[in-house]
Parts: structure tokens; sequence; C-alpha cells
């Protein structure tokens, strides 16, 4: 029989009771217990009366509640039942909760269930907390109920012997080589008299398993506190452990102290750590101390009910650096809950941290609960299960770091009683031996059509023994494979997904404890289809264009024949395409241009990609048609308006006199002021030998109208900076030639290789009509001297600026490198370089200019005739607007009407071409041209105008200027 001196003060108590107390002073001692959370002794006044008033619904009820509080759980179910039994009990709606609560910690799990039930359904709405709560329980004793059945195989759990545990709470163990240190509410408080004796709790040390002796450090300062809670750090050398003041019978305000420990085990002088660990008003108790590997410090760990937790005691740790120092203390939010969170131990050699908690699915009381540390934070809360754990208070738990022995507190049936009547449990220790069941889960994540290894999987652990705990979920964009800590005789179920891919799922069970060290389990995800939207558009109008051929090439697949779709009900056709494959898009519509898109699916795509094609009208894509003209022609010193010549007849005598105008401009090459330019630089037009920055002298541009037909990196549009980049290092790191290409054309704008450009340097530009320089074209990179007659869209590019003042840019309909020269050249070179804007031509290379200009723009005409004709005959009325310009060499009303028959010879081409078929709908008015002269208004400043001049003539900027444009068609 325990606490034999108090049961004697009990019974003196008892006597002098019913002999001279009355009932009503009974209950003034009982509530005073009550209040001062002496328990024990206000369950004997309540149980008196209770017995003594059977019909006194306010006794029986304290008599419950004062037996459950001390943990005589008989005694409580007998006046709980004795509540509810009775008339008036909803006078206590709490009853039916607090005997699910002493049915649970007697193990009895159905009768606890069905108490939460019946609480719920007569009382749960009046508490919506003990309702919650309630809910919770049910759970846990279902949870129970199979852990009770399956036990953890091959662990036991063994009360140790008298040696150890006394009549008294014993707790707290810790292990110091082969002494077993522990913590014993077992001494007399001799400094603070109080009757009867309030015990006092201290630390004693059993030598390889013989009697408990107490500590032979003392302080005279903790005279009438408790001490307890015993920590030594790795190497020994430091020693954590509590004083604790009594605020009542129950409850006590704990402080954290530490001392220094020399080689024979002899602690020196304590430490109480610093005030922003040890709250004032509040009580941090239960110290442990681990080394943490990864950080490489120490970590205190304690249970604390301060500011800042969920609720109750919370667990807390600090770090300790290498001279000592501590951290601010965080909290272990992840794992602590609204209820009590306490008792941490960490064990170092497996990143393993054990605690005892009220506010998980346990069964009953404080639980003890594991969890492993991961490199990104805490693994899944796994209650360590019978028998470890009971339906009582389970606390304390510590493993030694070699060997399968464990140790914890507990008040387990197997404890000793308080008395025999009452079966009321204070702590003893217990020692466990657990069979080794740490297990390394290796997954491997891969494509189920390639083999392939699929990075970026995300796979999610659950435990399907323990549905309330929260999977492990883990995403590497690394490697495809993922590890997990998992236990032995345990049900998983593994889920790997990825976008783009079906889910697949494995389930497995871990085999018996010591069978298994390391489990692999492969996934193999099958790619899900991927649709594709393609909607075409006119590019002018931007509204849907239907009816359109569609064609879908498979660029990375050879064996996949090209799939054609028509739409005549809208502008959308559907495909189905495959993750990071590249494709063409190919769409055509009679009467217009043929329209394209190269991309690439991205391999994390999902659900519907979408591509827009825009198709300009053929007609309107060859806009504007520039028409050159010999100087004063036609009818050259004539005042009239008019003329009977053809623009054919003006053509082929201008052309014929390339030669001369070549002739001419030889004794003229010097360059106007405004042709100056800057010093030479390593990407200038002259000064590299790299093709991508070098001109050829006196070459004439290849005049293109359309780009994405032999691209390098393919389109870029809808595309940000940081994108292109990614896609450009993508490539380049599975293309040699394709990262030697790079690292030199970036060399040349001045850094030092591909890989030290940034999204810094990348801006998104669109440039002029007609502006010249190199391109690169197909995969190889070559380079090609060009003019760039495009559309807008294929003007649009990714501007690269370089540390030397240089630019590169990336073309985003196609990919391909674009490089001219702008500043960046020398007067020399710019002696042999035309550029355009719009029909306007500067530069001095004649021949270019005739071949390029003058020829290019009739074999245009003669183009856009054709996809007249065609478009006529079957109906279509068009309006035509041209512009005439002249060269300021005469008067302005001599230019104006140069022009305005020059024009007329436009109008008289259309009239007599193709022997005169387009005349009839001139007279019919299907084809009408409207004209506007300017005439010299719009000749741009710098061009000479002095007839005794040759360069007024003959100069290619002044010779653009005689012309007439063909700018817009309406239908």
């Amino acid at each position: 029989m325990k606490r034999i001196l108090l049961l004697t003060y009990i019974v003196l108590i008892c006597l002098g009771s019913n002999n001279a107390q009355t009932a009503k002073q009974d209950l003034s001692l009982a509530d005073q217990s009550m209040e001062n959370k002496d328990y024990y002794n206000a369950f004997v006044n309540y149980k008196r009366l209770a017995d003594a008033f059977p019909d006194n619904l306010e006794y029986q009820y304290k008599a419950a509640e004062a037996s459950r509080m001390f943990n005589s759980f008989k005694n409580a179910t007998e006046y709980y039942t004795r509540v509810l039994n009775h008339k008036d009990n909803n006078l206590y709606p709490l009853t039916g909760y607090w005997m699910g609560q002493v049915k649970q910690a007697q193990g009895d799990y159905n009768a606890a269930s069905a108490a939460y039930k019946a609480y719920k359904t007569e009382k749960g709405s009046e508490d919506v907390y003990y309702s919650s709560l309630a809910e919770k329980e049910i759970k846990a004793c279902e949870w129970a109920l199979q852990n009770v059945k399956n036990p953890v195989k091959g662990t036991t759990v063994t009360r140790m012997g008298e040696a150890i545990n006394s009549s008294y709470s014993d707790f707290g163990p810790a292990l110091y080589g082969d002494d077993f240190y522990f913590s014993s509410l077992r001494f007399d408080n001799l400094h603070n008299k109080i009757y009867p004796s309030r015990k006092i709790s201290n630390i004693l040390k059993s030598k390889k398993g013989g009697t408990g002796v107490v500590t032979d450090y003392t302080n005279p300062a903790w005279a009438g506190k408790s001490v307890a809670h015993t920590a030594f750090n790795k190497d020994k050398s430091k020693v954590y452990f509590t004083v604790c003041d009594n605020i009542n019978e129950s409850d006590k305000r704990c402080d954290l102290f530490c001392a220094p420990v020399d080689k024979n085990g002899v602690w020196g002088e304590s430490l109480k750590l610093p005030d922003f660990i040890n709250k004032a008003n509040t009580t941090q108790t239960q110290p442990n101390v681990a080394f943490n590997s990864v950080i490489n410090k120490e970590v205190l760990y304690f249970a604390s009910n301060r500011e800042g937790g969920k609720g109750g005691l919370d667990l807390w740790y600090v770090v300790v650096d290498g001279v000592g120092n501590f951290s601010e203390p965080m909290n272990l939010t992840t794992l602590n809950t609204v209820q009590d969170d306490a008792c941490p131990f960490y064990h170092s050699n497996t990143k393993t941290l054990y605690y005892s908690s009220k506010g998980h699915l346990g069964m009953g009381g404080y639980d003890v609960y594991q969890v492993r540390e991961l490199a990104n934070g805490w693994g899944q809360i796994k209650n360590m299960g019978a028998p470890i754990n009971s339906s009582l208070d389970d606390v304390y738990f510590i493993k030694s770091d070699k060997g399968n022995e464990g140790y914890l507190a507990s008040n387990r049936v197997g404890a000793a009683y308080l008395d025999d009547a009452s079966e009321a449990c204070c702590l003893d220790i217990f020692k466990t031996t657990i069979v080794p069941c740490d297990i390394n889960l290796k997954t491997l994540v891969y494509d189920a059509d390639t083999k392939n290894d699929l990075v970026g999987a995300t796979l999610k652990l659950y435990d399907t023994k323990d549905p309330s705990a929260k999977p492990i979920v883990v995403t590497n964009d690394i490697t495809n494979l993922n590890e997990f800590p998992i236990e032995c005789d345990r049900d998983y179920r593994i889920e790997a997904s990825k976008p783009g891919y079906l889910p697949e799922t494995i389930t497995f069970n871990t085999g018996r404890p010591g069978e298994n060290t390391e489990i692999t389990k492969k996934l193999y995800l099958k790619p899900e289809s991927i649709k594709l939207d393609v909607l075409t558009f006119y590019t002018k109008t931007g509204e849907g264009l239907n009816c359109c051929d569609v064609t879908l090439y498979d660029l990375d697949d050879a064996t996949v024949k090209p799939i054609s779709l028509k739409n005549c009900d809208s502008n959308l056709n559907k495909f189905t395409v495959t993750r990071c494959h590249k494709y063409r898009i190919v769409a055509s519509r009679d009467g217009y241009v043929t329209g394209q898109n190269e991309f690439t699916v991205d391999c994390k795509a999902s659900g519907t990609v979408t591509q827009k094609v825009y198709l300009d009208k053929y007609l309107q894509s060859l806009l504007p048609v520039c028409l050159y003209f010999d100087n004063n022609i036609p009818y050259p010193g004539r005042t009239i308006k008019t003329t009977r010549l053809s623009y054919n007849q003006t053509y082929f005598p201008y052309y014929s006199k390339k030669g001369e105008f070549i002739r001419r401009n030889g004794n003229n090459s010097s360059v106007s002021s405004s042709s100056s330019s800057s010093s030479v630089t390593n990407c200038s037009c002259s000064g590299s030998n790299s093709p991508v920055y070098k001109f050829t002298r006196n070459a004439s541009p290849k005049v293109l109208h359309r780009l994405g037909t032999n691209p390098e990196f393919g389109s870029l549009h809808g595309m940000s900076a940081a994108e292109v980049l990614e896609k450009f290092r993508a490539v380049a790191k599975n293309s040699k030639r394709t990262r030697d290409f790079l690292n030199q054309a970036f060399e040349g704008i001045g850094f030092t290789s591909f890989d030290q450009v940034g999204v810094e340097s990348m801006s998104e530009v669109d440039l002029p009509r007609g502006i010249v320089g190199n391109i690169g074209f197909s995969k190889e990179h070559l380079t090609s001297y060009v003019q760039l007659d495009n559309e807008a869209k294929d003007l649009m590019a990714f501007k690269f600026s370089g540390p030397n003042g240089c630019s590169l840019h990336f073309m985003k309909t196609c990919g391909n490198h674009f490089f001219f020269c702008e500043n960046q050249t020398t007067s020399t070179y710019r002696e042999t370089l035309n550029s355009s804007s719009g029909c306007f031509v500067a530069g001095t290379d004649v021949e270019a200019f005739f071949e390029n200009n003058v020829r290019g723009g009739k074999e245009k005409l003669d183009l856009f005739i054709d996809r007249l004709a065609i478009d006529l005959a079957a109906g279509k009325k068009y309006i035509i607007f041209v512009k005439g310009h002249t060269s300021p060499l005469a008067q302005n009303d001599y230019n104006l009407n140069l022009g305005q028959r020059r024009i007329q010879s436009i109008k008289n081409e259309f009239a007599t071409c193709r022997g005169g078929s387009l005349s009839q709908y001139i007279k019919s008015g299907m084809l009408e041209i409207r004209e506007k002269s300017y005439g010299e208004e719009e000749a741009p400043k710098g061009i000479p105008f002095d007839p005794r001049d040759p360069s007024s003539i003959y100069r290619v900027d002044a010779s653009s200027e005689r012309r007439v444009e063909i700018i817009e068609i309406q239908e």
C-alpha cells in the first residue's frame, strides 16, 4: 500500500469528521482541497458526503470528478454512473464525456466509445469544443482496439524492480555510461513543513542496476524545491535538469538549469539558463539535449506552457553553439497540438524525436509518438502502438544509443496502486526491448513508355494502418529517386503523380521486425494524352479564320505521319500530341499566305495546349509593292499630269541602265556627315572573323518575306525572357554544336561565354521593316546576309545587350540569330551597306538596289497582278491605294505632276497587262485604283537636289525616292 503517512492522515480526518464535523464543513474542506488540487483528500470528503446523501447530485458529481483527477478510475466510474442515472443529470452535461474518459483510461474501449457517442447524441450540441474532442476519442477508441489486438511484434515492456521504483512516482530515466539516472517524488520537504508532509523530487543514480541513491549534488538555494529531469549532452560533459517550485498539491513551476560534468561524473557549479529561456510565470521543464549532425550543433529540447504555443504544454527547442550560447526558443509548430505535448527525447543515431502527447490519435492519456527529422522538416508522426502505449499515461520514453533497450514511465496496470481501494496508480519506470524496425524505402519513378527516368514526380506515402496520419509528400526535381524512413510490420501505400501523366499506386507490407533494412519500389507512370487546339486567324483583323487546311508534323518522330484537318464551322482544329516532342503546324487557305508555327510541347504540360496560327491574305502580304522609275520618267520635262505609258514600258529601259548607275556612283563614294559611326568593336561589321558579325563587302542582301522555314531554336512567341534563356540552355546541353555556337556568338558581344548571360541583359524589341543584317538558319547555325521585308509579327525579337556595348537579336518567329550593325560599325563599311525603311533605301550599293528593289519590285507586282486576277474572276471586288514619290530635283509643282504621271503608268499597267484582262473589272467597278501623290514633300533629309550634282540622280537614296507604292488594298 502506497503513501502510508498520507493515508494515516486521511483516516484521522475521517474519524474526526464522523464525530464532529457537519456535512457543510465536510463540503467546505473538500472544496478547499479541490481548489488546491489535492484531489485525493477532496475525494475522501466528497465520497463520504455522496455515500451519506445518495440523492444529492452535487455530491455524486464532485466525488466522480475528484476520483478521476487522481486517476481512481474505478471510483470515478461508480459516481459518474450515479449521476447519469439521476433524474436531474442535465445539470452536469459533461458527465457522459467524462465517463468516456475513465472507461478509455481503463482500457474498456467499447464502453468508452459508447459513452462518447451517447454524449454527442444527447449533449454534443451544447459544447462544440467537447463535441469535437468526443469525435476524436471515438476514432481513437476504434484505433486502440486494433492496436491492442495487434501489438508491435518483438516489443516487450517490463516494470523495473524495487531498486528503482518506490511507493511514489518515479520518472525521467537517463543513461550515463553504465549508470542509470532517474527522478523520484519520494523525498520529504524538510524546508517547508506542511501537514501532511508534501513530497518533493530529487535525482537518483543507480550503478549497474543497483539501488538508486541520491546524487551528492545539492544546492542550499534549492531547499524545499523539486529537482528532476536529468539530460546529458553527447560527450557527457554537461547535464541539464529542472528545479521546480510547488504551486499546489499537483502543479509545479519549473526552470531549466545546467552544470558541467567532469570525467569522473562529478557535477560542477550549476547555472540557470537565460531569462529568455526561463520565462517568468511560465514553466519550462523536461529537458533533453542532442547533437544534430546536419547543423553540427547541440539542440536543447524542452516542454513549456509559454506564450506562442498551440495550447497547454508545447515542445520547444533552442540551438546551442560551440561556446554554449543559446538561440531564442523556437516552437515545434508542426508537431504540437492544442492539447499537452511533452517529454521530448531526440535519438541522434536515427534522427528520430520521441515525445508524449494527448493531442493525437492514441490509446488514452499520454501516448508516446515518434517522428523522423528529414532534410526539409519533420516526417510523419507515428504512434508507437501497444505495448509501448497503454490506456493510461506513457511518458519520458528514451532509447539507448546501442542495442534495442529503451525506458519509459507509466501509471499503467502493473504499476503499484496508491491504495487497493482506489486502484489509482503513480508513475513507475519500465524497461522496453524493441526489435529494430527502421527501414529505408527507395522509390524510383520511370516513364512507362520510354522507361527513362522521370524526374519531378510527386510521391505521397500513406501508412494504411494509421488512416488519420498525414501522408509524407516529396518532389525531387533533380533525380527520379526518393527515399523515405518507414517501419517494419506496416502496410503502406505509395502514390506517384506528375502533370501530364496518369498516377500510379503501389501497396506493400514491410515485413516482420528485422526482416528488411531497405525496400526498393519502382513506379511506371504512363503519359496521359495531351490535347492540342490549333486556332487560325486573319492577321490584319485578328478575326477567326475558318475552313483552313491545318497539318501537324511531328518533328521528333519520323514514323508518325502528318495529320491534316479542316474545319469549316469554326477556326478550331483539335489534335493529340506527345509531351517533349517538337511539332510544326502548317495552315493554308486559298487566297492566303500559308502560315506556320513550330513549337515543343512542354514536358510538364497537362490537359490542353493551344497554338495560334495567323494567315495574311496573299495580296496584303505582298504590300507594299515598291515600283521605281528613272529620273524624270515618264515624259521628262513635261508639265502634264497623265501618260499613255504603262509601268512595264518604263521599267525595262530603266533596269537596262544599271551599269551606268554603278559607273556614275564610282566617283561619288564619300559619305555624308550623318554616316559617321562609332569606333570599331569586336562585333562590328568589319572587325570580327565570326560569321555572325562579319559582312562581305559589296554583297547584295537576300530579301526575305517570311521567317520560320529553317529555324534554329523554334518559335519564341509567347515566352518570357527567362523561358527563352532556359530553352537555349536546354538545347545547348544536348548539342555540342549549339553550345559552341552560343559561346562564340555571345563572346562577340563581350560575354566570357553563354553561361554568363542572364535575363537582365535581355529585352523585347520590334525591328524596322527592311532592316539589313546577318540572320542564322538551320540547326547548323549558318549565317546569311538578308534584308527583312516581313510582316510585323516576323520582326519581333529578343535583344541581348552585351558588356562591350554590342547586341545580338533572336527572332521570335523562328529563334534564329540576327545581327545588324546599329552604331557598332566603321565608316568604311557604311559605304557598302544599304538599309531600308519601307520603300526608301539608304546606302551606296547600287547593284543591290537594282536587283533587290527595282527588279524585286517588278517581280512582286507581277505576283500581285496574278493573284488579283484570280480573285476578281472569283467575284471579289477591290480598291487599291497607291501613292507616288519624286526626288527633290525640280520645283514642287513639277514633282507633283511627275508623281501623277507615274501613278497613271501604274493604272495603265493594270488596264493593259495580261492582254487587258483586268480592264473589264476596272470598267465594271469591281477594281478601283485610288491615288495619293506626295511629290517631294516626304523626301528624307540629306538627299541631294542640285541638278548639277550627278549624285542627285544616281545615288541610291535619291533613286529610291523616284517611286510609286501600292500601299493598301481593300475588299
